[in-house]
């Protein structure tokens, strides 16, 4: 009986070292290394729940979230890879503790993106978000905070493109209704989306009257020379390019210049 009791004591430990693993610890086994039949979510640390909408597609994750990747999985019994997220650096051991997942529409696309925040009593310390683009999920600096100060107090790029998330407006900034400066009866409305800063809506009426609804995005490209321009970029309802508008670190007044050249240029209907 004692050989018996003991053989069930080590299998019970075994099942309880796997999983997502305590977070000072190596990620968990792979699943051809699972208990057979067990479900590893009843045993697993599991740092967070979410739904993906991305692409047409729903999917259902769970998220095991270390100091320099956060692993998703499939929210099912077997444990099954869905995507390593690669932080851009390492998090440090306090940042490490307080750190959590999100799944939201941030940039405001209608695709759910990802984001790792630390956080502790005080609020938000800092977050890092990956935005989906064509099946993956791409890190952004426009959305990641805080701005690395300098010994000047200024914002340092810390090896990455600059981070504008305090210098760009938000679409809440753009939030009004628009007429085309030399045409009155050309209108452009624009709402914020209240789920995302980087996101809203937009009702373009023409002076035939033809209307284009859509959404506006917060995008960024990377020129010949190696630098990135960020844009809020305009889509119809059918998901088509309608127009775009170049992001400037100056804050929005009463015009904005849309496209490459600067046309259309409309201006604040109540001046």
């Amino acid at each position: 009986m004692k050989k018996i009791a003991v053989a069930l004591i080590l299998v019970l430990c075994l099942l309880l070292a796997a999983g997502c693993g305590d977070k000072t610890e190596e990620p968990a086994p792979q699943p051809d290394e699972e208990p057979v039949g067990a479900d590893w979510r009843t045993w697993g640390i599991i740092d967070g729940f979410g739904t993906l909408n991305v692409g047409g597609e729903t999917i259902e994750l769970c998220a095991c979230v270390y100091d320099n990747r956060a692993e998703l999985y499939y929210d099912k019994a077997s444990q099954e890879l869905y995507r390593t997220i690669e932080y851009p650096d390492k998090l440090t051991e306090q940042e490490y503790g307080l750190a959590k997942i999100s799944f939201e529409d941030f940039n405001g696309d209608g695709d759910t993106d990802i984001r790792v925040s630390i956080e502790d009593e005080g609020g938000v310390l800092r977050w890092m978000t990956w935005v989906y683009d064509s099946g993956e999920f791409v890190y952004m600096d426009a959305l990641a905070y805080p701005p690395v100060p300098t010994d000047n107090g200024e914002a340092e790029d810390d090896g990455m493109e600059s981070n504008m998330l305090a210098d760009i407006p938000t679409v809440e900034d753009m939030t009004a209704t628009w007429t085309l400066a030399d045409n009155l009866d050309d209108t452009l409305v624009i709402f914020a989306d209240e789920n995302s800063l980087y996101g809203g809506e937009f009702t373009h009426t023409a002076p035939d009257g033809t209307v284009t609804r859509g959404k506006i995005v917060l995008e960024s490209f990377e020129n010949p020379d190696g630098g990135v321009e960020y844009w809020y970029n305009f889509y119809n309802e059918d998901g088509e390019f309608w127009d775009g508008l170049a992001v400037s670190e100056e804050p929005i007044g009463g015009d904005i210049y849309m496209g490459q050249g600067g046309e259309p240029h409309f201006v604040r209907a109540n001046g």
